[in-house]
């Protein structure tokens, strides 16, 4: 010990304080611990921001739940949604999620929720061989007419609105193999005769409306023609479907699907096969037509249809997700937006606005988001920097739209990673 140096057990037991002076230059302290005071220790290194290469990893997982159709991901201190269900969703206000996997403010169409059965008053009924009752349709064999009954100008006319799912059940029966003939056809395109009333024969050329631009018809009977057809514009869609020949007793379901497309099933109200889905979309206004040819009898029954909803775009919504669960305290966190502008351009935290909660939404930080390097043509990501927030356990975002507006400006969210 240096010469300037006093015992250490007398420094122990008779001082509170040790200074350099009591100390050699050179100690030992090898196979000793050495416990000092936190507050005694100064950081001579800045700790490293991890924050932008976690959002990296969120970014490559977000890729990859996507490309494998998977849902919501959960990883440690991390949670990446891609919306290829609902599950990671907790609350949606004034929007919805599309079945194209995305969230926004629109709120989707929807099929209807009950199926409404047939009566005479939603049908016009020009030739006089055809009539119509509660639940049936018919073409009698007198007088020998060919032609249609259409919704379209009936005494309490059927709305089938544009870019609303629409679906039409019934029984089909004929007694000589031809008919009942059945189309759905946009209301643009109705014809109409020399008087300007609604046009009804059944002579199926180019101004038939078997042929009408985007229409739906099909023809059942087991006689000539040896197909059922299934018709647009140019025979666009012409299909067979065996399973709906036959002289009585077929089920059948047409429905035009929320994206626009006709389907046909061979059962009642939706039930059965899915036997063929056309090639073209429709999404227009729409009037139904029913009828035979000459003195062919052909009927339906168990007529009913089921009109749905269009979609409906808010100006503002919001959503959140499912509250997480964090193994210890959170007090700092950050956010990945991955969206779309399917119009227009969304202006980040003022169209587009992130906020972020350690508490499960008691308390939320809005975040200030700022562009980072697309992940392709079409798909945008925004970013913010980590943020201080109300500590807790149970981490949630909350996604919030504003100033959308149809063909000006929406905003469609494909993914969010939240990570805390």
């Amino acid at each position: 010990m240096a010469s300037n140096s006093k015992n250490i057990a007398e420094l122990l037991n008779n001082q509170t304080t040790i200074s350099a002076n009591d100390l050699a230059s050179t100690l030992d302290l090898s196979g000793k611990t050495v416990s000092v005071p936190a507050n005694t220790v100064t950081t001579h290194v800045t700790p490293t921001d991890l924050t932008p290469v976690k959002q990296d990893v969120a970014l490559v997982a977000f890729e990859q739940i996507r490309s494998d159709n998977r849902t919501a991901l959960n990883m440690p201190n991390t949670f990446v949604d891609q919306f290829e269900d609902d599950t990671g969703i907790d609350t949606i206000t004034q929007g919805g999620r599309d079945t194209s996997e995305f969230v926004s403010s629109t709120i989707p169409a929807e099929y209807g929720s009950s199926w409404q059965t047939s009566v005479q008053a939603n049908w016009n009924t020009y030739s006089g061989a055809n009539s119509a009752g509660t639940g049936t349709l018919t073409h009698g064999s007198s007088p020998d007419n060919d032609g249609l009954m259409i919704t379209a100008g009936a005494s309490t006319e059927l709305s089938f609105p544009a870019n609303a799912p629409v679906e039409w059940s019934m029984t089909t029966s004929n007694s000589s193999g031809y008919g009942p003939y059945f189309g759905m056809s946009s209301l643009s395109q109705l014809p109409t005769d020399n008087g300007g009333n609604p046009r009804n024969n059944a002579t199926w050329g180019n101004t038939g409306l078997g042929f009408l631009s985007g229409s739906f018809f099909t023809r059942h009977g087991s006689t000539s023609p040896t197909i059922n057809h299934f018709r647009g514009v140019g025979g666009d869609w012409n299909n067979q479907f065996t399973a709906l020949r036959g002289n009585s007793g077929q089920n059948c379901t047409y429905r035009r699907d929320i994206d626009g497309y006709f389907r046909v099933y061979d059962g009642l109200e939706g039930s059965g096969t899915l036997l063929g889905t056309s090639t073209f979309q429709n999404q227009e206004e729409l009037f139904f037509s029913f009828g035979g040819t000459g003195s062919h009898a052909a009927s339906a029954s168990n007529v009913k249809f089921r009109i749905g909803t269009a979609p409906v775009l808010n100006a503002t919504g919001n959503f959140t997700c499912v509250n997480q669960t964090a193994s210890s305290s959170v007090s700092s966190m950050s956010i990945v937006v991955m969206y779309e502008d399917s119009s227009g351009t969304a202006t980040l935290n003022t169209d587009l606005v992130a906020q972020v909660s350690a508490n499960g939404g008691t308390d939320f930080t809005t975040v200030t988001l700022a562009a980072a390097p697309n992940l392709s043509s079409s798909i945008k990501v925004a970013k913010c920097d980590a943020v201080s927030v109300t500590a807790g356990t149970t981490p949630k975002y909350k996604i919030n739209f504003a100033n959308q507006s149809s063909g000006v400006k929406e905003t469609r969210v494909l993914g969010v990673a939240l990570l805390y």
